[in-house]
């Protein structure tokens, strides 16, 4: 887009390459993941694996219903 004599610049997600996906294990070190040597974080195998925390939580619908659920947590980071 020219503004005059200035040129705007938008990168857009799409535009991204994926470099490594890294996750936290248990004993603190990290799992990494790269191009060639994929690994699926969220399969079964990983569970004993990777540190993960499960928690209940209950929240309120707009209804006045209660609900109760359990959220699990877990340490992610990407470079794109």
């Amino acid at each position: 887009m020219n503004g005059g004599n200035k040129w705007w610049t938008f990168y857009m997600p799409w535009d991204l390459d994926w470099v490594r996906t890294s996750a936290l294990r248990k004993d603190g070190s990290w799992e990494h993941e790269h191009r060639g040597d994929r690994k699926n974080f969220y399969e079964n195998k990983w569970k004993d694996v990777l540190w993960i925390e499960i928690y209940p939580y209950t929240y309120t619908l707009k209804s006045g219903e209660v609900q109760e659920r359990k959220a699990t947590i877990r340490v992610e980071e990407r470079e794109w």
